[in-house]
């Protein structure tokens, strides 16, 4: 899923940038974007080497792991998710 929003009205949500993580995605979340893809036929094709080095967070409870990253230059947010 992608969202977009504007980023000064995301302060204490899901989408606040404070608590994300910025550099490379960790392999696994790779893997996750990867089978998403795959699986859905989003076909992101080049677009996923660029959203690998985009601030992200990634909360996992016992369903699974969803994955969210920002892209500041289009104000977008992707969600992934993995489903136990």
């Amino acid at each position: 899923m992608k969202v977009a929003a504007d980023p000064e009205q995301v302060d204490g949500t899901i989408l606040d940038g404070r608590d994300y993580s910025s550099g490379q995605l960790p392999q696994e979340n790779i893997r996750i974007i990867k089978e998403a893809d795959a699986t859905l036929r989003l076909n992101l094709g080049t677009q996923l080497d660029a959203l690998y080095d985009r601030p992200h967070k990634e909360i996992t409870n016992e369903g699974g792991t969803l994955i969210i990253i920002h892209d500041a230059d289009s104000s977008e947010w992707h969600f992934f998710e993995c489903l136990v």
